[in-house]
């Protein structure tokens, strides 16, 4: 299975589908996983960081920066819960 990008569903010049409905979706495809991602990349930043203090013994284990950066993680989670639906399975019920 070819990638989207492969398969000319980038939005931009080139673009393989002329409806613009169906650019204006793949925008917002492309849009609401790239920023899922960069949320991703930021959450997992934090955690390493908080980790790589606590073995360095900067920062206690139990430290509430640890309980915070668990709450934007599973934020992140929840987030994903509506994203997927909404991205990937809108027409398939049909």
């Amino acid at each position: 299975m070819a990638h989207r990008p492969a398969k000319g569903l980038w939005p931009g010049p080139g673009f393989a589908l002329e409806q613009p409905a169906a650019r204006v979706a793949f925008a917002f495809y492309w849009l609401l996983t790239g920023l899922h991602g960069l949320h991703l990349l930021g959450g997992l930043s934090a955690i390493a960081w908080l980790a790589g203090q606590a073995v360095l013994g900067r920062r206690p284990w139990r430290s509430p920066a640890f309980e915070a950066a668990a709450l934007y993680w599973h934020l992140i989670d929840v987030v994903w819960v509506f994203l997927y639906p909404l991205l990937y399975l809108d027409g398939r019920a049909a």
